[in-house]
């Protein structure tokens, strides 16, 4: 892991677009001395260079050439629609001219971590443990 140091981007949420680590999500640093950005997340740290990372968003954009042969750009996220809620979201575009060829939008309703603590079902009591314990390691 890289000492800490300071820049506009440190703190920041990342994700790794390139090397072993790629998919990744963590927070900027940056490395006293040399000033260079990593992305450092639970077990990875990645010097960020010219092109390995980018900064998160709360959308995902996908490009690719779907079953029919077009081109197509796919959006998905996690999505809070003020008064209504939050929902699943994804939305496929055709690249080449802006259509929207399918959406989707599920609600989410969250479960308090507490009450899967007290399942029944030991599966649940087992995730609601590494559930936390991830979360506490993300800071």
């Amino acid at each position: 892991m890289a000492p800490k140091g300071q820049n506009s981007k440190g703190g920041q949420k990342c994700k790794v677009t390139g090397g072993v680590n790629k998919g990744s999500t963590g927070t900027y640093t940056v490395e006293e001395g040399t000033g260079s950005l990593w992305c450092e997340g639970p077990g990875f740290s990645t010097e960020c260079g010219k092109d390995k990372c980018a900064d998160a968003r709360g959308v995902n954009v996908h490009d690719y050439k779907n079953e029919h042969g077009t081109f197509v750009q796919e959006v998905d996220g996690t999505i809070e629609v003020p008064g209504r809620g939050v929902f699943v979201g994804n939305v496929i575009l055709d690249a080449a001219t802006g259509e929207v060829l399918e959406t989707t939008a599920t609600p989410v309703a969250a479960v308090p971590l507490g009450d899967l603590h007290k399942s029944e079902l030991e599966v649940e009591r087992r995730a609601a443990k590494a559930l936390e314990s991830y979360i506490k390691q993300q800071g």
